[in-house]
């Protein structure tokens, strides 16, 4: 079966200035303007649809307006997921009219819970204030949410808040012990098939006014993208294929990806 993406998440930076505790974010080392640039033309040429930046934490980039720009003036539809801390209203602003959407990351109401978690600054306040300034402007809300042990009994409470807030989107994500400081990290975070699967049905209620998905360690399927911080895409499935790095002059992401379905 052939791979033909059209939509891509690009994890642009390795850098966070945040400390999460279950954190699962690649960690190679970040790339320059120049080789961003060379990245997102292949993207362009490759015919990508949709992209969404994150990391790390993507706002940490200096130049990522001018890469969101550039992907937007080609017909790219450009989304961003923010732990929120470098959101202002000022670099907001300026990106705007380049975003279709915004995720933030969020695991529950509870400072001290946050605070534990390593999402430091009175996190979710600022988040729930965050999503009136994007909805305001017109554009979608996203959320993403980590069930772990911690915040299992909390999961309700953050639902019928986001509801009430007009969250567009709501993406629950099973903590899965896969790489950085969430690989150490399994018997602390890590939730029960039957614990997990109780969480999804007290969510089913809120689908009727938000999207809401969930995603586990069994999701990916050979469809989706991600471009890791030095530049290599990868396939997303159990094994995830390595296709080469798409951070030189004009690679042919075609020829990549119809190589990786040989192997």
């Amino acid at each position: 079966m052939g791979i033909n993406l059209t939509k891509v998440a690009w994890c642009i930076t390795s850098k966070c200035n945040q400390r999460c505790k279950y954190c699962f974010r690649f960690s190679e080392e970040d790339l320059t303007k120049e080789l961003h640039l060379n990245i997102i033309l292949n993207l362009i040429e490759y015919g990508v649809d949709t992209i969404t930046y994150s990391g790390g934490e993507c706002l940490l980039v200096p130049h990522l307006s001018d890469i969101i720009k550039i992907s937007s003036y080609h017909g790219i539809k450009n989304k961003i997921t923010t732990n929120r801390k470098l959101l202002s209203i000022d670099n907001f602003f300026e990106l705007k009219s380049y975003l279709m959407q915004i995720t933030f990351s969020i695991d529950t109401l509870s400072n001290v819970k946050n605070e534990l978690l390593g999402r430091i600054g009175d996190h979710s306040r600022i988040v729930l204030d965050r999503i009136d300034m994007v909805k305001n402007a017109g554009l979608k809300v996203g959320i993403n949410t980590v069930i772990m042990k911690q915040n299992l009994s909390d999961i309700v409470e953050l639902g019928e808040k986001l509801q009430e807030k007009g969250v567009d989107y709501w993406k629950l994500l099973r903590f899965m012990s896969i790489r950085n400081v969430s690989k150490n990290s399994q018997e602390h975070f890590q939730v029960t098939d039957d614990e997990y699967y109780e969480v999804l049905s007290s969510v089913n209620k809120f689908s009727f006014k938000m999207n809401v998905t969930t995603r586990s360690n069994d999701y990916y399927e050979n469809q989706y993208g991600v471009v890791i911080p030095n530049g290599h895409m990868i396939i997303m499935n159990p094994d995830d294929v390595d296709i080469g790095n798409i951070s030189q002059p004009k690679i042919q992401i075609k020829d990549l990806l119809e190589n990786a379905n040989r192997i």
